[in-house]
C-alpha cells in the first residue's frame, strides 16, 4: 500500500478545507493520474461563495489543475508532474498561436526565455 498524508495547508488553497486527507491505493493497481485526479477533485472541491472569491468556473478549473498535479506527483514523481504542468501551460496558452506548417522551440530558465519559430520538419 502507498499512503500519502496531505496537510491542511497543501489542500486548503482551492480544495475543501480539511485537517488531513489520506490517499490510499495499492501499488499494484492500475491507477492513472487522470482517474486519481478526478477522484481527488470530486472528493475535495468546494466552491467558495463569497465576494473575495473567483467564479465557480475559475475555482473549479484551478481545483482540477491542482488535483491533476497532485495525482501526477503521487503516481509519476515530481519531475514528470512538472513536465505535465509545463506541457499543459504551453498547450493551453501558446500552441494555438503557432501557424500551420511552423514549429516553436522554447528554451527557458527562471530569468530568460528564448523562442524560435521555424518551418515544421
Amino acid at each position: 500500500m502507498i499512503m500519502t498524508n496531505l496537510s491542511h495547508q497543501q489542500l486548503s488553497a482551492i480544495l475543501a478545507p480539511v485537517d488531513e486527507a489520506t490517499i490510499l491505493f495499492d501499488s499494484e493497481a492500475d491507477v492513472q493520474p487522470g482517474a486519481l485526479a478526478d477522484l481527488i477533485y470530486a472528493s475535495l472541491f468546494r466552491y467558495a461563495d463569497n465576494h473575495e472569491s473567483d467564479s465557480w468556473e475559475t475555482q473549479s478549473l484551478a481545483s482540477e489543475r491542482q488535483a491533476l498535479n497532485l495525482a501526477n506527483e503521487l503516481l509519476l514523481g515530481e519531475d514528470e508532474a512538472l513536465h505535465a504542468q509545463l506541457r499543459a501551460a504551453v498547450f493551453e496558452h501558446a500552441q494555438w498561436l503557432i501557424p500551420a506548417g511552423r514549429s516553436l522551440t522554447i528554451s527557458a530558465d527562471r530569468n530568460t526565455l528564448s523562442l524560435a519559430l521555424a518551418q515544421a520538419a
